[in-house]
């Protein structure tokens, strides 16, 4: 385990050197994420990969959540605020208006609304939370 570690370490080390050392044309722009961690990442979809905190801390570089949690705050992220109905059965949640997609296209109401569709029609991930809803 230890050695594993050093190793990862070493690895993370070197490949920042190289591209430290690389001259400043040299570099190619790609999109490409390197994620360096002492367990294997099952995988980058949220809606099947199960939670912890190895995950969520990968998962959070992949994708932007609608709260973020800012030491003991929840604060708004691609929601800008979310309004409980009287019995609090039901959320009204505003989103940012300038949150897009990496592809450029907005975040939508359908899109959140689709996304929370799938997590809980595949039943695997974070489903356990929003099951009993």
């Amino acid at each position: 385990m230890r050695h594993s570690r050093l190793l990862i370490l070493g690895l993370t080390v070197m490949m920042g050197l190289v591209w430290y050392s690389a001259p400043a044309g040299a570099v190619e722009k790609r999109a490409v994420l390197i994620f360096a961690a002492n367990q294997d990442m099952p995988n980058v979809d949220p809606a099947v990969t199960p939670m912890s905190v190895f995950t969520a801390s990968a998962l959070v570089a992949l994708y932007d959540p609608l709260f973020m949690y800012h030491g003991d705050k929840m604060l708004p992220h691609l929601a800008t605020s979310a309004t409980p109905s009287s019995d609090a059965t039901e959320w009204t949640l505003k989103l940012n208006p300038s949150a897009k997609f990496q592809d450029g296209s907005p975040v939508t109401a359908e899109a959140v609304k689709y996304t929370f569709d799938r997590v809980l029609r595949i039943k695997k991930g974070p489903a356990w939370m929003w099951l009993p809803i």
